[in-house]
């Protein structure tokens, strides 16, 4: 596969997959309502069924999240409702969390706040969003997803009891992670560069914004779906964490120099500190010790995207839409993690994949579905030059 497209390239190649993507006819069995070609997927028409948040579903989720909004497009019906709200509700804390129009202090009480509207619906929805200065954010989507708080709110005590208190647990647990973030770097307006202590903490804020999401997520799917995964429910779950600590970890080596930038260093003190590098010198080269200390960060990375595919690997074949919904972000992510094999240079954008590789994987594995094999070759081939890397570079 190649690593990038050019714009023509791209596009002939976009567009032959596409129409080989119109010929594929056929069920996606159980769960999975039919699907006549695969870009059915992509053109899905049937939002959540809570009117709640038809608006905020349809117009506002493709502006702050185009690719959570395809995969919720693509998750079986009765999960899209449950896993939306939670998105919605956690996308809204993180645009709080971090917004530069809002002092940190302020940030952390409303957070606090916000927790209260999920615990009690005596609390009006009015006293916290007269608090966010909407129309000083910058980005018109997360504009128009702050405007909406009342609408998510009012669908999350709308749905389903049980989904609720699971949608509140994991919310809870997100809110934590962001309160404790905003304390732990309260004092990034500072010159010095603050940093984590060590790696317990890395692996708590790892658990706290994202692992929970993968046990979440697994939940839903217990709870919505017949069939079992081939492995004990907790077993299953404890993947499904580390699943979402892979993701981050790949966030945090991706954006390792915009944190810096903002004055946060998420990679732990104690480890990097006897390298002989130190955050903030501008410098092309970095001590071969932190090199080193680098490769083994990707490993661990690595290692958490490997027990996220051993999660999708369990998953019952006829969950087809949820494989796919799995499989996509573990694809871009360790795709993506193949371009962070090396520290980067203090002027390096954040890595990422090309657009057209992304349409690739997507209708690769649209094509293949019930073929995990096709699957298995795209991750396996992403790992492979990892380790190629990392072995060529030590």
């Amino acid at each position: 596969m190649h690593d990038r497209f050019t714009r023509s390239q791209g596009s002939a190649q976009a567009a032959q997959l596409l129409e080989k993507a119109t010929q594929v006819t056929g069920l996606l069995a159980g769960e999975c309502s039919p699907i006549a070609s695969p870009l059915e997927v992509i053109a899905l028409k049937k939002p959540p069924a809570n009117p709640q948040l038809c608006l905020v579903y349809q117009e506002i989720l493709p502006r702050v999240s185009r690719s959570f909004y395809l995969t919720l497009r693509i998750l079986p019906r009765q999960l899209r409702e449950p896993i939306c709200l939670a998105y919605l509700l956690a996308r809204i804390s993180d645009t709080v969390a971090d917004s530069q129009v809002i002092a940190k202090t302020d940030r952390v009480k409303w957070l606090e706040s916000f927790e209260s509207l999920l615990l009690s619906q005596q609390h009006p929805v009015s006293e916290i969003t007269a608090q966010l200065r909407v129309e000083a954010h910058p980005h018109a989507g997360e504009k128009e997803l702050l405007r909406s708080i009342q609408s998510v709110v009012h669908g999350y005590w709308a749905c389903d009891l049980e989904d609720r208190l699971h949608i509140q647990e994991v919310i809870q647990i997100i809110l934590r992670g962001q309160k404790w973030d905003l304390r732990r770097f309260s004092a990034c307006s500072t010159p010095a560069i603050q940093s984590l202590k060590e790696m317990g903490e890395l692996r708590e804020y790892t658990y706290l914004v994202a692992g929970c999401v993968g046990a979440f997520w697994t939940r839903m799917c217990l709870r919505h779906l017949s069939g079992s995964p081939a492995m004990e429910n907790q077993q299953i779950e404890a993947l499904g964490v580390r699943f979402g600590q892979g993701l981050q970890w790949v966030n945090i080596l991706r954006d390792f120099r915009s944190d810096l930038t903002s004055g946060r260093c998420y990679l732990p003190e104690d480890l990097w500190l006897p390298t002989g590098w130190r955050p903030g010198r501008e410098s092309d080269a970095y001590p071969e010790a932190f090199v080193e200390l680098w490769r083994q960060w990707v490993l661990e990375a690595l290692s958490c995207l490997e027990d996220g595919w051993r999660y999708l690997k369990a998953l019952p074949m006829h969950w087809c839409r949820v494989r796919l919904a799995c499989a996509w972000p573990l694809l871009f992510g360790v795709m993506t993690l193949a371009r962070l094999t090396a520290p980067p240079g203090p002027h390096s954008p954040p890595p990422k994949i090309g657009r057209w590789q992304v349409y690739e994987i997507l209708f690769r594995t649209l094509l293949s579905m019930g073929r995990p094999r096709v699957w298995d070759d795209l991750f396996d081939q992403a790992v492979f030059r990892i380790r190629c890397d990392l072995k060529g570079s030590s």
